[in-house]
């Protein structure tokens, strides 16, 4: 019988020192860690902006296009209108005739014909004021886009223009930018 109690002592202390070592092995093996990092990081949205300008540059300030004595068989009037996108991003560019409106029972609209050219001539529109409607896809930042606007009044057979004397017709030019698809 004495032989069991100091096995029986050894087995008690074998246990505790298992669970000693079990409650500190995690303190026991170290874990490897690195940190770093960037300060300062930013982000900022870019601009949209279109402008009309005139030769200059500077935007407009006055009417583009002023047409006085309007009659059938005119000579062509000739207007330059200036796009400039003065925003950060290429953007989508829009012009379009708003708010026209006749100064009269009869509509010059009716009569008067309007043809947009671009810098080298080609034609971009061909049709009444009213429906002026000029889409440009892509057009940089900071680019500048001349316009000729030829308005004419023909004088066509069997149409009686004398309804039109003394007529008028305001409007608006107007540029409108969008950004473009992503």
């Amino acid at each position: 019988m004495q032989h069991s109690k100091p096995l029986a002592t050894v087995t008690s202390l074998a246990f505790a020192s298992c669970c000693a070592f079990a409650i500190t092995a995690p303190t026991v093996f170290a874990e490897f860690t690195s940190t770093a990092s960037v300060a300062a990081n930013s982000a900022s949205s870019g601009t949209l902006e279109v402008q009309l300008v005139d030769s200059n540059g500077a935007i407009q300030s006055s009417p583009y296009i002023t047409l006085t004595n309007a009659q059938p068989a005119m000579a062509v009037s000739t207007h330059s209108v200036r796009v400039k996108n003065a925003g950060s991003l290429s953007s989508a560019i829009r012009v379009t005739s708003a708010n026209v409106t006749p100064q009269s029972a009869a509509d010059l609209n009716d009569v008067l014909q309007l043809k947009v050219l671009n810098a080298t001539g080609t034609e971009l529109y061909s049709g009444t004021i009213n429906d002026l409607d000029i889409f440009f896809a892509s057009v940089s930042p900071g680019s500048t886009m001349v316009l000729t606007f030829e308005i004419r009044w023909p004088d066509l057979p069997g149409v009686d223009d004398n309804p039109y004397q003394d007529a008028g017709i305001t409007f608006e030019v107007v540029a409108d930018a969008s950004s473009l698809a992503a």
